[in-house]
Formats: C-alpha cells, sequence, structure tokens
C-alpha cells in the first residue's frame, strides 16, 4: 500500500495591524537569528528576508502612505519581530503632498 508524502512547510506568521496612530507588522521568526535577517524599507513597502541553512523566508508588506518610516522602530525579542511604523500627523501629511 502506497502512502503519499506530504512536505510539511512551514511559513512564518505574519500579522499587519492598522491602527489609529500607528501599523504595526509581527512577525514570528523562531527559528532565525538577528543576524540571519535582513530588512529593507522602502516609503511604500516594507521587505524582509530570513535565511537559516535551508530555510528561506521572503515578504513584502505594503505600507499605507501615511506612515512616517524614518521614525520606524523595531524590537526582535524570544524569535518574534515587531516593527512599529507611526503615522504621520496631519501636519507633516500635508507638507509632504499627502504622500
Amino acid at each position: 500500500m502506497t502512502k503519499p508524502i506530504f512536505k510539511k512547510i512551514k511559513e512564518p506568521l505574519v500579522d499587519v495591524f492598522k491602527e489609529a496612530k500607528e501599523v504595526k507588522i509581527i512577525i514570528d521568526l523562531g527559528s532565525f537569528s538577528r543576524g540571519e535577517i535582513d530588512i529593507d524599507i522602502k516609503p511604500d513597502k516594507y521587505v524582509i528576508f530570513a535565511k537559516h541553512g535551508e530555510q528561506e523566508f521572503r515578504e513584502e508588506i505594503d505600507l499605507p502612505p501615511d506612515v512616517d518610516i524614518e521614525k520606524t522602530v523595531e524590537n526582535f525579542k524570544h524569535g518574534i519581530l515587531e516593527i512599529t511604523f507611526p503615522k504621520k500627523k496631519e501636519s507633516e501629511s500635508f507638507l509632504s503632498g499627502g504622500k
């Protein structure tokens, strides 16, 4: 009797919370260390790439235009990466042309 072969693929869990004053991204990277994670923040997206041996993870998360990428706060603790993007104040958004 032949049994089916299942390949277990476990992607890190990614949650994005869009709050009134900030956007928070939480990623469970339990199998990666901080040195194995590369982060690239662009005005419209957050890109994360992690590699541990054969295991690779890449995620692109679109950012709303009203977040302030200059004031991003990142925290990596116990395998959980938490990134907080504060939203621009109305006057900042207006001065930059709403972008």
